[in-house]
C-alpha cells in the first residue's frame, strides 16, 4: 500500500487542530484540497479516520491507531534527514578545477554555488585557463577536473564527459554594417576586421578552422585574453567578434553593441569535462563531478 508523506502530514495536522479549516490555513491550502487528501487516504485504507462535525473533526478509533503510526513515521523521517544532513556537512577536502572562460562566465557560478551550499567544507580552487591549458592541467595532475570547449586536441587517455552546450554569436558595434542583420553566415562577417582571443582559445582555433574551410582569412585588428576585453574593444569600434551568447546577453542593455545569431552548425558547441579517471579522483572531486553532470 502506497502512502503520501504530505497526506500523512495533513492527517497529523488535522488531528492536532481538530479542524480541516485550521489545517488548510496552516498548510496554505484550500479546505477542499485538505478534505480530498484525507478522503483519499480513507479510501485507500478502507477505514473512516475522522468523524466530521459542524465544530470540526474528531478521530475515530482507527484514526487514533493511524495517528500513533503516522507520528512514528514522520519522526523517523526527520531523524533520517538530520542524520544525512550531518553526513553531507562532514564531507571536506580540496578540489582543483581548471576551466575555460565560457564555462566560468555561463555555467559554473550557479553550479558551484549550489554545490558549496550542499558541501560547505569542501574548498574549490578554480583557475581560469584556455581550453588547451585545461587539458594540460588535467594531464599534469594540477587540476582534478577540467572544463573546456570541444575541438581541443590531445584529449586521449582522459575520461571526457558532456557538461553543457553554448551558442556562439557575433558581436558588433551599434553603427556597424551588420548591425541590422538578425543572423549571419561566416562569409558575411569575415570580410570585416575582428577582435580576437589569444592563442590557446578553442573558440579562436575553431573560428580559424572554419575560415580556412572557406578559403578565407580572419582579419585580426587586436587580440585580448578575456571576454570582458573583447566586449570593450568591440564597443570602442575596434572590430567585431565572436563570443558565447552567455558572455554577451547580460551586457546588451547597458552597452553600445549588438548581438547577432550565427547561422552555422559549428556555432553550437559542447562544453565538456575532463578527468584522469574515476580511480584517481578524490572523494571530494567525485562529489563535485557528480554534481556537475547530475
Amino acid at each position: 500500500m502506497k502512502y503520501s508523506l504530505f497526506t500523512l502530514e495533513l492527517f497529523l495536522c488535522a488531528s492536532k487542530n481538530k479542524s480541516l479549516a485550521k489545517t488548510a490555513i496552516e498548510k496554505n491550502l484550500v479546505v477542499s484540497a485538505v478534505s480530498k487528501r484525507i478522503s483519499d487516504l480513507e479510501k485507500i485504507l478502507g477505514l473512516k479516520l475522522f468523524y466530521r462535525k459542524n465544530s470540526g473533526v474528531e478521530l475515530t478509533k482507527a484514526g487514533q491507531e493511524m495517528l500513533k503510526h503516522s507520528e512514528s513515521i514522520i519522526e523517523s523521517i526527520k531523524i533520517m534527514d538530520e542524520s544525512l544532513k550531518k553526513f553531507s556537512l562532514e564531507k571536506s577536502g580540496i578540489v582543483n578545477v581548471a576551466a575555460n572562460s565560457s564555462s566560468i562566465t555561463q555555467f559554473l557560478p550557479h553550479d558551484l554555488a549550489t554545490f558549496t551550499n550542499l558541501f560547505p567544507k569542501i574548498e574549490i580552487k578554480l583557475k581560469e585557463k584556455t581550453s588547451t591549458e585545461v587539458i594540460s592541467c588535467v594531464k599534469e595532475y594540477s587540476a582534478d577536473i577540467g572544463i573546456f570547449s570541444e575541438h581541443v586536441e590531445n584529449i586521449n587517455k582522459l575520461k571526457i564527459i558532456n557538461y553543457k552546450r553554448d551558442k556562439l554569436v557575433l558581436v558588433v558595434p551599434q553603427d556597424h554594417d551588420l548591425a541590422n542583420y538578425e543572423k549571419v553566415k561566416i562569409t558575411d562577417f569575415l570580410k570585416y576586421e575582428m577582435v580576437g582571443l589569444e592563442k590557446g582559445s578553442s573558440l579562436q582555433a575553431e573560428l580559424e578552422r572554419q575560415a580556412e574551410k572557406k578559403n578565407m582569412r580572419i582579419k585580426i585588428k587586436v587580440k585580448t585574453v578575456s571576454f570582458d576585453g573583447v566586449r570593450g574593444m568591440v564597443e570602442s569600434g575596434l572590430g567585431i567578434a565572436v563570443l558565447p551568447s552567455g558572455a554577451v546577453e547580460p551586457y546588451i542593455k547597458s552597452s553600445s553593441f549588438k548581438m547577432i545569431s550565427i547561422d552555422e552548425k559549428w556555432a553550437s558547441r559542447s562544453i565538456k569535462i575532463a578527468v584522469q579517471n574515476d580511480q584517481d579522483i578524490s572523494e571530494a572531486g567525485q562529489l563535485l563531478l557528480n554534481h556537475l553532470v547530475g
